[in-house]
Parts: structure tokens; C-alpha cells; sequence
């Protein structure tokens, strides 16, 4: 009995020792993922495409300038053929403009049109089409011109047979107010009837009206013919105002597709994504081919590799007052196997002054960043650690006996249950 109590005494005595004697480090759990120290380099396509050539995988390590992937160009080709095809049409229509314009009988093409022409089938079709219209349509406005002045001719004759009818009648009017002179004088003497004085009244006045009219058709056909003249003048006033007025337009048009043209090679330029840097493929978002890519959207990222990896870690609020910048921490790969590979030691180097809130779940954490010692990830030898691993960490507190760690709980109950009334 007396034996039983005194190894009671001893065990009690011992554990009482080892648990205010002994000390165990603390520490302050969180999870947390890898990160790099500088900002990963995004890989987009301005204009966006699809895919033909997909040249490298998740993980690849790529230099600069490295051709990544390659775009399907036979849309944008395609675009540029209808744009070119556009603007070469509107270049040949402007050279027949411009002709028309000055009056010309020739066109003087646009060079670009004309070199254009040793090679393309096509462009040689545009020009000869607009030498054919310009010729067809400086052939009905000589035709329309030609009728005019048929018009305007006959007009002329028909002044010049009134002009000879207005002379032959003011040559009969003359005659007959001479005889009728005549004859009054001898009717005054009683030597003639007053019947043939009244029919040479009546004739005089016949002749001056015919003459009168004569004179009004005169008039009419000189009238007609500044009319016809003014017609000349419009079919082709008409015809350069028509050109000058769709010159500018389409000079306006051709000004809006040479800017669509720049853009569409610089698409076809850029068929071929690069790396703008060297580095680790990572967040390859295009794994087939003939993927669709959205203008601007992401479609890799490339860590570079002479830069330092950062553990970016969430913290309990409730012990946050533990940790500060300084302090030493154990970081363990959750990825790796964990009874082979050993554990990183690194130091905290920022703590977030703010709690942030997770929207999902609704917890409140803190962030830390923890950057691995020197040469610490070299230990793990040919395990590559890439941005986005989940790491545990393990960011040491004050050394505390295992005798505190039990009464610590109760040593904050009583302290609530003494504050309260």
C-alpha cells in the first residue's frame, strides 16, 4: 500500500515537474497557397481567333519571344481580301471621277493601283471597267451634245429663212405704202376709186402684222437657241458636278478602308502569340485545337523564374495579436508526399492591417505573407513548386509549458467570470 502510494506521489510529482519544467514551441495554423513575389505576365491576343497551333503545355519553360501558339488566319484573310477588294473598286471608280472631273479622256490610276495590277487579274478587271465606263459615258454626253447642237442648228436656219421672209416682207410693205401714197394723192384729185385706195389699206396692214409675227418667231427661235446652249452647258456642268460631288465621297470611303486595311494586317501580324517574356507556362486556359479565344481574354501566364516564391496564408482572427513580421514559420507542401519531403522553414514578412471576409462562407480571416528561407526550397530537390499550391503553415509563437497550455483555458474563464457582474 505504503509502495502503491509512494509511486502515486512520484508519477504525480513527475508529471508535475516535466509539465512546468518542459517547454513546447506554439504556433498559429493557417492555409495558405504559392505565390510569386512579382506579378505573373498575362499572354492575350488583342483581336482574339481560333486556335490552329497549340506549341506548348502547363508547366513548359519558355524564352523570350518563343512562339506559344498561332492563330487560324484564314478568316482574317479573308476579311482582308473583301476590304482590299473594296477599296481597290473604289480607287478605280475615284480615277474615272477625277477624269471626268477635269474633262479628261484618259485616267491617271492610283499607283498603288497600278502596281497592284502586274500581279492581280482582278485589279487589271477594276481598271478596264472604268475605262469602259469613262468612255461610255463621254460617249452619250457627246451623243446628248451632238442632239443639242442638231437642235440648236436647225434652229439657226429657221432664223435665217424668217430673217430672209421679214426682209421680203418689209420690202412688199415699202412697195405698198408707196403706191398707197400714190393713189390717195389721185383720189384727192378725183383721178382714181376709193375702193383700190381701201385695198391697199388693207394690204399695208396685212403686211405689217405678218411682219410683226415674222419678227415674234425671230425672237422665239434666238430664245430657243440660248436655251439649247444652256442645255450644252448642263449635260456637261451635270456630269463634272455628278463627279466632283461622288469624288469626295468616295475619297472618304477609301481614306476608312486604307485605316481597315492597317488594322486587318496588323491582325494577320499578329497571328503568332509570343511570350513577352521568359518563364513557367501556367493557367494554360486553351487545351484543343480550334478553341475559340475572346479578344483580350487570358490565355496563359508566365511566371518568371528568377524571382522568389511568396506563401500567401489565412489567420484566425482570434490570434492574430500572435503574429507579426519577423517571425519564423514551417511550411508544409500539401501536395507532396508528406514522409517524403521535408519541411521549408521561412520568415513572415507582411501581416494585413485589416480582416478580410470571405463571401461564400461568411469566415473572417487575416493574411500573412511568408517568404521561404534562403536555400530552403532547394531542399526539396527536383519537386517543382508552382504558383497556386496549397501550403499548411506553421508560423511560431512564444514557447509555453504544457502546464500553461491547460490552465490557460481555465485561466481565461475565470478571468471572464470574475469581470462579470
Amino acid at each position: 500500500m505504503l509502495v502503491g502510494f509512494g509511486a502515486l506521489s512520484v508519477l504525480v510529482l513527475g508529471l508535475g515537474a516535466w509539465s512546468t519544467l518542459t517547454t513546447i514551441k506554439g504556433a498559429v495554423v493557417g492555409s495558405g497557397t504559392v505565390e510569386v513575389e512579382t506579378n505573373r505576365q498575362v499572354v492575350q491576343h488583342q483581336a482574339g481567333g481560333i486556335v490552329q497551333e497549340l506549341l506548348v503545355k502547363e508547366g513548359d519553360v519558355v524564352q523570350p519571344g518563343q512562339v506559344l501558339l498561332r492563330m487560324d488566319e484564314k478568316l482574317d484573310q479573308s476579311e482582308l481580301a473583301i476590304i482590299e477588294n473594296q477599296l481597290f473598286s473604289l480607287l478605280g471608280n475615284a480615277g474615272r471621277l477625277l477624269a471626268e472631273q477635269n474633262g479628261k479622256s484618259e485616267i491617271d490610276f492610283d499607283p498603288e493601283l497600278t502596281e497592284r495590277a502586274k500581279t492581280d487579274p482582278h485589279v487589271r478587271a477594276i481598271m478596264e471597267g472604268q475605262r469602259n465606263l469613262l468612255q461610255a459615258r463621254q460617249e452619250n454626253r457627246d451623243k446628248q451634245v451632238g442632239q443639242l447642237q442638231e437642235r440648236k442648228h436647225q434652229t439657226a436656219q429657221q432664223i435665217e429663212g424668217l430673217n430672209a421672209k421679214l426682209a421680203a416682207l418689209t420690202q412688199q410693205r415699202q412697195l405698198i405704202g408707196e403706191e398707197l401714197a400714190v393713189q390717195q394723192k389721185l383720189l384727192k384729185d378725183g383721178l382714181t376709186q376709193t375702193s383700190k385706195v381701201m385695198t391697199l389699206q388693207r394690204s399695208a396692214v396685212e403686211a405689217d402684222g405678218e411682219i410683226a409675227t415674222t419678227q415674234s418667231s425671230i425672237a422665239e427661235a434666238r430664245a430657243k437657241i440660248a436655251e439649247i446652249e444652256i442645255a450644252i452647258l448642263n449635260v456637261s456642268g451635270q456630269l463634272r458636278e455628278q463627279a466632283i460631288t461622288d469624288l469626295r465621297n468616295a475619297e472618304a470611303q477609301i481614306a476608312e478602308l486604307r485605316q481597315k486595311r492597317v488594322s486587318s494586317l496588323e491582325t494577320l501580324g499578329r497571328t503568332e502569340v509570343t511570350a513577352p517574356t521568359g518563364g513557367v507556362v501556367f493557367g494554360l486556359t486553351v487545351h484543343a485545337l480550334r478553341t475559340v479565344v475572346k479578344a483580350a481574354e487570358p490565355i496563359l501566364y508566365i511566371i518568371p523564374q528568377d524571382v522568389g516564391l511568396v506563401i500567401t496564408t489565412n489567420l484566425p482572427p482570434n490570434e492574430i495579436d500572435q503574429v507579426h513580421v519577423g517571425q519564423p514559420a514551417d511550411l508544409v507542401f500539401a501536395a507532396f508526399d508528406r514522409r517524403q519531403t521535408p519541411d521549408i522553414h521561412g520568415t513572415v514578412i507582411e501581416v494585413s492591417a485589416d480582416v478580410f471576409n470571405d463571401e461564400k462562407t461568411g469566415n473572417s480571416f487575416y493574411k500573412a505573407k511568408i517568404r521561404p528561407d534562403k536555400d530552403e526550397i532547394a531542399k526539396l530537390g527536383d519537386i517543382k513548386v508552382l504558383p497556386g499550391m496549397p501550403v499548411e503553415t506553421f508560423i511560431q509563437t512564444a514557447e509555453r509549458s504544457p502546464f500553461a497550455y491547460l490552465t490557460k483555458p481555465l485561466a481565461g474563464y475565470f478571468a471572464k467570470a470574475f469581470r462579470e457582474r
